[in-house]
């Protein structure tokens, strides 16, 4: 049974093709495959491709290679954000976090290995187009074609072809947006929950 999420009633953001939004949550660890970041940057310029990337995460800011004179113009870097805390709750994710979920357009996952790809299934619910690795935990959530477009893992040349082909090709964004908001109901907690309360009757009786 899968981590659940919430999922809000927002509307789709209109895609800006004058200044596309990528974004990359997580710690750093170098399981994250951040290290590729820089060289796709500096690809995707040479493209005369217009974005800007944030990054966000527990440490990314002490991380030379994302520092990089060349990418600098392409590149924003937030480190951790904290869960607030309200009215004796938390909010996950953190309301700073949403933010940067309903700001961008793409979620780009570079990881190596995740064993569940949570991130995703939260940019997912908050209406952002995948970009994911094809590493184990990743190709659990995201399927290739469908609800979303899956990269070979630390490879920087196949990342930056991807993000291309998917910025260039309408119908391709269209079929993954609406299969992707199909598939992250089977996420919702109100249907992880019934699928706990099944598991736990069957292991009872």
């Amino acid at each position: 049974i899968p981590n659940g999420v919430e999922i809000e009633d927002i509307q789709r953001k209109k895609l800006d093709n004058k200044n596309y939004k990528f974004l990359t949550v997580g710690r750093s660890h170098p399981k994250k495959g951040y290290d590729i970041i820089p060289q796709v940057i500096k690809k995707l310029k040479k493209k005369n491709i217009k974005f800007m990337w944030t990054v966000v995460g527990q440490g990314v800011s002490e991380l030379d290679y994302l520092k990089d004179n060349e990418i600098s113009d392409r590149i924003k870097i937030i480190d951790k954000i904290e869960p607030e805390k309200k009215s004796e709750s938390l909010n996950f994710p953190p309301l700073k976090l949403r933010h940067e979920y309903f700001k961008n357009d793409f979620f780009i996952m570079t990881s190596h290995l995740e064993t569940f790809g949570m991130v995703l299934i939260e940019a997912i619910s908050y209406k952002l187009l995948v970009i994911s690795s094809n590493s184990k935990g990743c190709r659990d959530v995201i399927k290739d074609g469908h609800n979303g477009i899956l990269f070979k893992a630390g490879n920087a040349e196949d990342l930056t072809n991807k993000i291309i082909y998917l910025l260039d090709d309408y119908n391709l964004r269209e079929k993954i947006f609406n299969n992707s908001q199909k598939d992250i109901k089977n996420y919702e907690w109100n249907r992880v929950s019934e699928n706990y309360i099944k598991l736990y009757d069957e292991l009872l009786n």
